[in-house]
């Protein structure tokens, strides 16, 4: 292998490193933040999910976060008790559950979505 080939190569890894890196600590600032909110990572999804949907069955759900059933439910179950979700009988079956958003989770959501939308930037594209 040549060095100009050589360089190549390992510019293209230091620039992968680099995005891995941003990446990572992208996510960093997403855990600190939903952990402020006392929510986990599967709890957060679940609200954002939630805030773009009417209602979503726990098979939806699971399917679509790629969480599993066991997880979900204990997030559920914690969202519920926190009032920020609710269960309803889904339309489609009326012996399926589905949940919501609350008014109290779009409120929640409301307040996090700054500091999410702030976690998400990178700085290292920053036009100031």
């Amino acid at each position: 292998m040549s060095i100009a080939a050589g360089r190549s190569a390992h510019h293209v890894t230091d620039l992968s490193r680099r995005r891995v890196w941003r990446t990572a600590a992208r996510f960093r600032r997403l855990q600190v933040a939903a952990r402020a909110a006392q929510l986990d990572p599967t709890e957060w999804s679940v609200l954002a999910y939630l805030s773009c949907q009417d209602e979503v069955t726990v098979s939806a759900l699971s399917a679509d976060l790629a969480v599993q059933t066991g997880s979900l439910a204990n997030a559920l179950s914690r969202l519920s008790s926190r009032e920020l979700i609710e269960p309803i009988a889904a339309d489609s079956d009326r012996r399926r559950r589905a949940y919501r958003l609350t008014e109290k989770g779009e409120n929640l959501l409301d307040e996090l979505t700054p500091a999410f939308e702030n976690a998400l930037d990178d700085p290292s594209q920053s036009t100031s």
